[in-house]
Order: C-alpha cells, then sequence, then structure tokens
C-alpha cells in the first residue's frame, strides 16, 4: 500500500479500514461479509461511510494546502 493510502485508512475507523483493505486486495464484498461474520448490506455501508470520510479528508488537506 502507498502511504497515501494509509493515511486515508487511518481517517476511517477500525471496521472501515479493514473493510477497505480487503476491498483493495481484491476481496469481493460477499466474503468480506462471511470472513467479519456481518451482512452484505453492513459491508456497503462500510464501504460508502469510508468512502466520505476519504472524500472529507481529501477536501481538508486541498483547503489546507490550497492545492487546485
Amino acid at each position: 500500500m502507498t502511504d497515501d493510502t494509509e493515511a486515508i485508512l487511518r481517517v476511517m475507523t477500525r471496521k472501515q479500514a479493514r473493510v477497505w483493505g480487503m476491498v483493495l486486495d481484491g476481496v469481493p464484498q460477499f466474503v468480506i461479509a462471511e470472513r467479519l461474520q456481518i451482512s452484505e448490506c453492513a459491508v456497503s455501508r462500510l464501504i460508502s461511510r469510508g468512502r466520505r470520510r476519504a472524500k472529507r479528508y481529501n477536501e481538508i488537506l486541498r483547503k489546507c494546502y490550497d492545492f487546485p
């Protein structure tokens, strides 16, 4: 994983980061659900919420460093 990816995963909750780590490794959502013993719907929510956190983190960085 790149430093940027690791930085983004650090702003997520532990569970979001765990799910995103598996997603980035190419693990299908139904397998993630089985491994974590949660529903596929819960996996989708974790992915979506993690994506929102990453987006907010990126927006904050752009504002702080005035990136285009």
